[in-house]
């Protein structure tokens, strides 16, 4: 896990997971356990550093931490699955290399040991479908197609929250979503959720088996960054960012909110990638490869059709400054494009598919940078 990825995840309602993994993961939502979405990205990737530096492919036990989220009265859980997730990134990057390279990167013993317990794990028929997908220097183009414009999120830590422009969709819905860490959280919403339940997370379109580890849950409040401290919520908007602990604000916590998000409902999701999927063959060139958008369609339709789907650009936000990151409506111009294609005027396509492409090379050429 780099630190300059971005994220499609989905959370399930908790009602969704089997016992005792509804209970497990309940608890988990209540208890001192879980921590805000900025220190479950640096978590996570500290976990990834720590296990590049040892040669292991993955941890011994599947992580016991989630994201959670709340919206109309249901909660939501997003596993965080980091051992299953491991093995397919091993997995993917053996079949990229050439024959007998492998073990210029990794003793080939422990490659061996690392396939084998992968083999176990799918003997076992346990789920191969990670609930996070993650894409490093960049976001995929088929990864923006599920959303709508008026489902952006921007949080730039400096006091300031803005939502998605226009007066279509539902943006006045999430005007209302206050909690953007509660301390004790993981970037929820509400308690009491999206005015209007899950219709909050899905307007119109505008034309723009077992506990993970194995192991229950320890009864001391320990987060995956350390033992937590009283709750320290920021409200949106109010000015005031509590330090973790509830201690003084300062510009540390600020800069943790800095975020560029996108969340919707399921069915709204899966619609509008098959409406894409009518429309692809028709897009210019490499703007939008049908077997992308079949490949992210499969992958939502191995979640509940209650859920949500959450794009996230995670560390990518740091790879620009405020002004790109708020000028950044990449979720709009494909959906300007797929509505002009649907209108059978190409010329706006195509520009929409020019201007998507210039952001993102300069992004992902920011990789090979020194």
């Amino acid at each position: 896990m780099l630190p300059y990825a971005a994220y499609l995840r989905i959370y399930e309602p908790v009602t969704a997971f089997p016992e005792p993994l509804r209970s497990v993961w309940t608890a988990y939502a209540e208890s001192g356990r879980r921590s805000g979405r900025a220190q479950a990205l640096v978590a996570e990737h500290g976990e990834a550093v720590r296990r590049l530096a040892s040669a292991v492919v993955a941890p011994e036990a599947e992580s016991s931490h989630a994201y959670v989220r709340r919206a109309g009265g249901m909660l939501y859980i997003c596993p965080w699955e980091t051992r299953l997730r491991s093995w397919l990134a091993f997995a993917r990057f053996r079949d990229g290399l050439p024959p007998g390279l492998s073990g210029a990167f990794l003793p080939e013993q422990r490659a061996r040991q690392a396939s084998a317990e992968f083999e176990r794990w799918k003997a076992s028929g346990r789920t191969l479908h990670p609930h996070i997908l993650s894409s490093t220097w960049h976001v995929p183009l088929s990864w923006f197609v599920p959303f709508d414009p008026a489902e952006r999120r921007l949080l730039l830590g400096d006091d300031d929250a803005e939502l998605a422009g226009g007066t279509g969709g539902h943006g006045g819905d999430v005007r209302h979503e206050r909690s953007v860490t509660d301390g004790h959280g993981s970037g929820d919403g509400p308690e009491g959720g999206w005015p209007g339940g899950l219709s909050g997370l899905s307007g119109p379109e505008t034309g723009a088996a077992g506990l993970p580890g194995g192991a229950a849950p320890s009864g001391k409040p320990q987060g995956p960054v350390g033992p937590r401290g009283p709750a320290g919520t920021w409200i949106a908007g109010s000015g005031d960012v509590p330090a973790e602990g509830g201690g003084s604000p300062g510009p540390t916590r600020a800069a943790a909110t800095r975020t560029l998000v996108y969340v919707t409902a399921m069915p709204e999701a899966r619609r509008r990638l098959e409406r894409a999927r009518r429309l692809a063959d028709g897009l210019p060139g490499g703007a939008l490869e049908p077997g992308h958008l079949d490949t992210v369609a499969r992958w939502l339709a191995e979640f509940h059709p209650s859920a949500l789907v959450e794009l996230d650009y995670g560390g990518l936000v740091h790879l620009v400054d405020d002004e790109r990151l708020r000028a950044d409506e990449s979720v709009r111009e494909m959906a300007v494009a797929l509505a002009a294609m649907e209108r059978g005027e190409p010329e706006l396509t195509l520009a929409m598919h020019r201007r998507l492409g210039a952001r993102w090379r300069s992004v992902r050429a920011l990789e090979s940078a020194n």
